[in-house]
């Protein structure tokens, strides 16, 4: 009873067949015997069009970009009357500065850990015995690099890397700067190397890095005052380290176990973790001084594969 249901599904051929499978169908009827013949009938029942069935879907195609490879430019130059447009927009996208929301874990652990640094050095100092005149000096000089430091973290702090935005200058002078619209809806100045900050949500003019310890970007307009204060920042660490283990050292020669060493663990945690972190500073000023004589940012050495040319372009 099922031989000819599987006679004719098998062995009718179809009412067309297209030249692709012709070619196909000739192939296979190129076998000898019953071989052949099986192959022959199921070819066709393979290849015989189904109009009910829908067409398969193609997978998407995606194409990856290799390591050091320039990336596309995704930024649209503005037409004069959309640069008006621009122009009457009040509202600034994204994060102004440091203080606006959301804040970064790694920023109050770092306030925390200043507050530590400055109220154990100035304690550590205050320790007896009496400490000698260096160590007078190295609190003054504690005490003029921290003077210098603070300002420049609340203006670091405080400040706004944005690229600059459209302002009417910018269109009414004899040459104008273009304006242009990044794909994520951010309008600005044309400058070298903007990028778009994707925690801040706004773009960046000389885009270098997102410094997570003090919840802002570093950029054309803040990186050199950065770089400053990493400077006196580091010397203050130093000095810390410095007057944590002078007040351990003074003690060194007293019989008595309440100057001992190990009755001042926190003066000693103290002078371990400012040398950490003098070291850790060291080490970025380092790294930082590389980049500017290569001319490349942070962003451009963390994202190209080893000895391949850097080349941005547009605003990621």
């Amino acid at each position: 009873k099922l031989w000819p249901s599987l006679h004719l599904a098998f062995m009718e051929p179809p009412a067309t067949v297209p030249p692709a499978d012709a070619a196909a169908l000739a192939d296979c009827d190129a076998g000898n015997g019953d071989n052949g013949n099986v192959q022959r009938g199921f070819r066709r029942f393979k290849t015989t069009p189904d109009v009910s069935a829908p067409a398969p879907k193609k997978s998407p195609t995606v194409t990856r970009r290799s390591p050091g490879a320039p990336r596309q430019q995704s930024i649209q130059i503005l037409e004069p009357e959309e640069v008006l447009e621009a122009l009457n927009v009040p509202e600034l996208r994204g994060r102004i500065n440091s203080f606006s929301p959301p804040y970064s874990s790694h920023s109050q652990s770092a306030a925390g850990l200043i507050a530590a640094f400055a109220l154990g050095g100035y304690l550590a100092f205050r320790l007896p015995p009496t400490p000698s005149q260096m160590d007078f000096d190295a609190l003054r000089l504690w005490m003029l690099s921290a003077a210098a430091w603070v300002p420049l973290l609340g203006w670091v702090l405080w400040s706004d890397p944005r690229a600059p935005p459209p302002r009417k200058r910018s269109i009414s002078g004899s040459v104008p700067n273009p304006i242009a619209r990044c794909k994520h809806g951010c309008i600005f100045e044309v400058a070298p190397k903007t990028r778009h900050c994707r925690k801040c949500d706004k773009c960046v003019a000389g885009f270098d890095h997102h410094c997570l310890w003090l919840n802002t970007c570093v950029g054309r307009r803040n990186y050199h005052r950065w770089l400053l204060f990493l400077l006196l920042l580091c010397c203050w660490t130093m000095l810390t380290c410095w007057i944590a283990f002078s007040s351990l050292l003074r003690c060194r020669h007293l019989r008595s176990r309440r100057f001992a060493v190990g009755h001042r663990p926190a003066v000693l945690l103290l002078g371990l973790l400012a040398a950490l972190a003098t070291a850790w500073l060291v080490m970025l000023l380092v790294l930082h001084a590389y980049f500017n004589v290569m001319g490349i940012t942070t962003l451009e050495w963390a994202t190209s594969a080893p000895g391949a040319p850097v080349k941005p372009q547009g605003c990621q």
